[in-house]
């Protein structure tokens, strides 16, 4: 066990030090669970997320992702997760649809999914765009203007031979020195 070396929570701390382990890829098994985004975050255990299915929904974020659990787990608004979706609950009219938040991705694990087939990996890009918008620096620009001007006379600058210009662009005059 490690040694308590004082403070606040120090212990608990402590106790959290092992190494990030790599665990199985969760994928979506079966087709009640979706792969969707958070827009935003309620509170109280609660949270807005936009499905690949393109709905809305409610996630409900489980004990398994709060509490001391919540470390490597931190879900905010741009998270992908893996949502399921509640078939044996019925929808009230004027109701958010509801559904469970099963895994939260991190960004190495966004990556290896990206690269899985059955992924959508378009409909991710394209759903972050529309609810965080574009910035400029996300846009590429291959395009090159060119614009020639003519009528330009490049005429140099005739000093007299008695004044020397230095680096700096400061004219002096040697009858000065």
């Amino acid at each position: 066990m490690v040694k308590n070396t004082g403070g606040c929570r120090a212990k608990g701390l402590a106790r959290k030090n092992e190494n990030q382990q790599m665990s199985k890829l969760r994928m979506s098994e079966c087709p009640e669970e979706k792969y969707a985004i958070v827009k935003k975050i309620f509170g109280g255990s609660r949270c807005e997320v936009f499905c690949d299915d393109k709905i809305g929904r409610q996630g409900i974020i489980r004990g398994k992702f709060s509490g001391k659990n919540k470390r490597r787990n931190t879900i905010s608004p741009g998270t992908i997760v893996l949502v399921g979706l509640r078939d044996w609950a019925t929808l009230k009219e004027g109701k958010v649809e509801e559904c469970d938040i099963l895994e939260v991705y991190s960004a190495i694990e966004i990556d290896q999914l990206k690269q899985r087939p059955n992924f959508p990996s378009d409909f991710m890009d394209e759903s972050m765009r529309d609810i965080f918008g574009s910035s400029k620096a996300g846009k590429k620009s291959d395009e090159f203007v060119i614009s020639i001007e003519e009528d330009i006379e490049i005429r140099p600058q005739v000093l007299p031979e008695d004044v020397v210009l230095m680096e700096t662009g400061e004219e002096i005059d040697i009858n000065d020195i």
